[in-house]
């Protein structure tokens, strides 16, 4: 593809501000990005090292940039020879008190969101935890439905989840409200639940990235009452 001119002046700029030397994290980010067309976005991370501060290591979280035709994925990850291609070009641009780079995937850490919620009659169930998935989805991660690029650093409040789902028309009350952060170790989830109102959760590892969950646990009762022949019965819908 041709380059315009405002990309060739941004290349350049961005050139002359580091003239292929990583000294700073903004340094090593630019670098990769303009070497490596099919990364679309980079997190650097000084003085650390997997999960721990480590003096002389550089870990650099990369996400690859959407291939077109490719079927739809909330998970991008790099293989394994992009990375090590990345690690061998970043040495030849690194300071020599640099001791070593680890070029990774994003943390990617799965949210359930858990709720019991009253709605009104004139509503029916199966649009309303329609809309609600998709509330739920948007919270946790709202450049999924944007298709932008996945942002690292990005916390997620109680409080604000609790707000915007009591401003949907269709919300009678909140009995309970509280989100799951599903953690992979190995071949099980650690699950932790968090349900203070006032609690902000921050990502654990300043390369998480937070992902909805395949399903959320939605339940939703009537009022003022409520009949079997009213409910849609799945995996992702409580009935009391």
């Amino acid at each position: 593809m041709e380059e315009n001119l405002f990309n060739c002046q941004v290349r350049v700029a961005g050139y002359t501000s580091h003239r292929r030397k990583a000294v700073t994290p903004r340094d090593y980010e630019r670098i990769i990005l303009e070497a490596f067309p099919l990364i679309d976005c980079v997190k650097c991370i000084p003085c650390f090292d997997h999960d721990k501060p480590s003096a002389g290591t550089v870990t650099i979280a990369v996400v690859p940039a959407k291939e077109p035709g490719k079927e739809k994925t909330w998970k991008l990850l790099s293989p394994s020879y992009v990375r090590k291609q990345i690690k061998t070009y970043l040495m030849g641009c690194s300071s020599p008190k640099i001791k070593a780079i680890r070029v990774v995937n994003p943390d990617y850490l799965l949210v359930k969101i858990k709720c019991e919620i009253d709605i009104h009659p004139q509503f029916p169930l199966s649009n309303c935890k329609a809309r609600l998935n998709t509330l739920f989805n948007d919270f946790i991660a709202s450049w999924l439905s944007r298709e932008e690029t996945p942002c690292f650093g990005y916390s997620l409040s109680l409080s604000e989840l609790y707000k915007q789902v009591r401003q949907q028309e269709y919300i009678h009350q909140i009995r309970h409200l509280s989100l799951i952060l599903q953690k992979r170790e190995q071949k099980y989830f650690r699950l932790q639940e968090y349900t203070d109102i006032k609690q902000v959760i921050q990502p654990p590892l300043p390369h998480t990235i937070f992902l909805p969950a395949d399903e959320h646990t939605i339940g939703l009762k009537v009022l003022p009452s409520f009949g079997i022949n009213e409910m849609d019965i799945d995996k992702n819908l409580i009935i009391k």
